[in-house]
């Protein structure tokens, strides 16, 4: 049975800061090494995906737009293309979100041209951020230095290019599921500016057919309005004499869905306070400016910048209630790092950051975490709060790294994080080893603590607890990497990731900090250049993540944990007219929670209650997609690019989960995205 499940893509309501707004506006936005101010045996350290850069971080990835360009399934989303590195965990298609190494996607941290975002990823049709403008990624799965503060899992950090100074330029992109235009040239001899709007319009191509959809699903639920996501970005810069630049920075993206569940849905049936409309709008807007200076072997790096992002959130669920945020974030940051002073490169930064909070919230609110299954709706209590209350945090680090020659490198430093809300501080002690111990090879040992704030829903007065900790983590990695002289590269990655302070519920205080994790595994990355008109790259993980709650001692396996991960990526040149590109992804099933069977619910004749196992003690099928893209720049048609693609080619039905019968007597599976084929056309003026 081909259906989407509509109750998972509305859950994110009810956790309503536990999603991407709390994380990127209430979890500390780590400050991503920027690869200004490295040296040439940097260089070497860092992996490398299409052209060579340099990152203050060994232990790190980063991955090129050209690199990225044109590879298939990711929507011309070069940011989607995290999904294929090794330890990333993607458990469902329609999922924007990434698992890496033990930890949740709302673990992670994410910022674009230095400063946070509201949010990164629509609701499955790619990023925020418009793959044309973006220049390339930093990835840092664990063991990542001081810099980087405010989570336990992993850290992003998103460039977008320089807006071109050779001429006015127009680029239309257009396909089967959303289009865009962008406009970027010089505004004087110093002065640059790029500006790109984006919208989907397959609910628009889709809405004639919605009485018809809908028909087919009478006794379910019906689509009020399909899934739908806009964007814009807008970038200024100014040459401040000879090596600084000052960027204006305006950005911002909307997504919002609705449906409406019937009294007779086999949902509303199963848990009746769902019935009714469920709506979801997510929004965030943000205006920032960013001074740099470009390090080099004379001088070292500099980057200040100021950052407002307003984010706002509704949701209304059927009669489970309703909840409404709007976070305002003023953030201050600063970053340096010196010339080298002997043996000696010291780096040093600070954040300041102001958050207001408005929020109205009237909710059945279950009280569920990651450790309890059991989370209707209608057998929970409705919960209020409304109130506006203003946060401060402060983040400093320091960072020193002492060269003894051209062999071994030694970084130690320490992050510092406070907060008035909480009441919290945390003192965050990380040290990093590389010895090349080859003129080629490097050998990399990490280790760090790392905090990050509990969701606001878990400790705001009214809805949680106040005196929850901080989420702690300890990370251990250690990296082997060997560059061969034909150009290609491999990596080998061992890790421990453990994790304590987790929340979990409590029936006296509603939450508490119970829940413990161990992520361990092995990692290879390799990549290479076959000939002058090959590239492609290949990744394999092996893991296990769990996690136990020391109140009951119950252990069972995370819910993205993936035992085998593989995918590889091939692109091939054919001639100066034709490109062809294939991506493939294989993961061992994620767990769940099996429902045993169903008995009668004495408050609601006619329904039945869940029987659950034990807590994600089952694994869905495995999963396997192929995607496959064909590009041809005709002749004739100067600028213009066609492409077409074919999603999940092989037509795989992979399970995202189980839609059961009324009374729990029965189950079909919930399969994600079918075969399919967009055409699309890019055509530059």
């Amino acid at each position: 049975m081909t259906r989407i499940n509509h109750v998972p893509l509305l859950l994110p309501g009810l956790l309503f800061l536990a999603g991407a707004v709390a994380n990127e506006s209430f979890d500390e936005n780590p400050a991503i090494g920027e690869a200004d101010g490295a040296t040439e045996q940097e260089i070497e350290e860092m992996v490398v995906i299409g052209r060579v850069e340099t990152s203050h971080e060994p232990i790190g990835v980063y991955m090129d737009a050209e690199t990225l360009a044109g590879v298939p399934g990711i929507h011309d989303d070069p940011l989607h293309a995290i999904g294929t590195l090794p330890g990333v965990a993607v458990t469902n298609d329609f999922e924007g979100g990434f698992a890496v190494r033990g930890t949740r996607p709302v673990d992670n941290t994410y910022r674009v041209d230095f400063l946070g975002v509201g949010y990164l990823f629509h609701f499955g049709t790619g990023s925020v951020v418009d793959g044309d403008v973006v220049e390339g990624f930093q990835f840092f799965p664990a063991g990542y230095g001081a810099r980087y503060q405010g989570v336990i899992g992993a850290a992003v950090d998103v460039r977008t290019r320089d807006p071109r100074s050779d001429g006015l330029h127009t680029l239309l992109d257009a396909n089967f599921t959303h289009g865009g235009v962008l406009l970027e040239g010089p505004l004087t001899a110093n002065q640059r500016a790029y500006f790109s709007v984006r919208r989907s319009y397959y609910d628009l191509l889709l809405e004639p057919f919605l009485d018809r959809i809908n028909d087919q699903e009478t006794d379910d639920v019906d689509v009020v309005q399909l899934p739908k996501s806009r964007d814009y970005r807008g970038r200024y810069q100014i040459d401040v004499g000879e090596n600084y630049r000052l960027d204006i920075l305006v950005d911002g993206a909307g997504d919002e869905a609705e449906l409406l569940y019937h009294d007779e849905s086999t949902e509303v049936l199963q848990d009746p306070a769902l019935s009714g409309t469920h709506r979801f709008a997510l929004a965030y807007a943000r205006e920032g400016i960013v001074l740099s200076r470009e390090g080099n072997a004379d001088s070292g790096s500099f980057e200040a910048g100021w950052g407002r992002n307003e984010t706002e959130f509704n949701a209304r669920l059927g009669g489970a209630g309703h909840a409404g945020t709007l976070i305002t974030d003023n953030s201050l940051r600063v970053e340096a790092s010196s010339s080298r002073m002997g043996v000696h490169e010291l780096s040093i930064g600070a954040t300041f950051s102001h958050l207001n909070v408005d929020y109205d919230v009237l909710l059945r609110d279950t009280g569920c975490t990651e450790f309890e299954v059991n989370c209707r709706f209608t057998d929970a209590e409705h919960v209020t709060a409304k109130d506006e209350i203003g946060l401060q945090r402060l983040n400093f680090f320091v960072e020193d790294t002492l060269r003894f020659g051209e062999q071994l490198d030694i970084t130690v430093g320490s992050g510092y994080t406070r907060d008035n809300y909480l009441n919290e501080n945390a003192v965050e002690p990380r040290a990093r080893l590389t010895w090349r111990w080859l003129p080629n090879s490097s050998l990399i040992v990490a280790t760090g603590r790392y905090h990050q704030m509990p969701a606001f829903e878990y400790i705001e007065a009214n809805l949680g607890n106040p005196a929850l900790p901080y989420l702690t983590a300890n990370h251990y990695a250690v990296a082997l990497d060997y560059r061969f002289r034909n150009g290609w590269f491999a990596r080998w990655d061992i890790y421990r990731k453990d994790s304590w302070n987790l929340v979990t519920a409590n029936y006296a205080t509603r939450y508490d900090s119970h829940g413990e994790g161990v992520a361990r595994g092995v990692e290879m990355l390799i990549q290479g250049h076959f000939g002058p008109r090959w590239l492609g790259w290949a990744a394999v993980s092996y893991s296990n993540s769990v996690r136990e709650d020391r109140d009951t001692g119950h252990r069972f396996d995370f819910v993205h944990d993936q035992p085998f991960i593989a995918s590889l990526v091939l692109k091939h040149r054919f001639n100066d007219r034709w490109a062809f590109s294939a991506r493939t992804a294989y993961h061992s099933g994620a767990p769940y929670t099996p429902i045993t069977g169903g008995e009668p619910d004495p408050d609601n004749p006619g329904g039945f209650l869940p029987i659950y196992a034990e807590v994600n003690s089952d694994r869905l099928p495995r999963y396997f997609r192929l995607d496959l893209r064909a590009d041809w720049q005709p002749e004739r048609w100067r600028g213009g690019v066609l492409y077409i693609e074919i999603q999940n080619a092989s037509n795989h039905q992979n399970v995202s989960g189980y839609e059961y019968e009324a009374d729990y007597s029965s189950r079909e599976p919930i399969t994600q995205v079918p075969a399919f084929i967009s055409l699309g056309v890019k055509k530059a003026w």
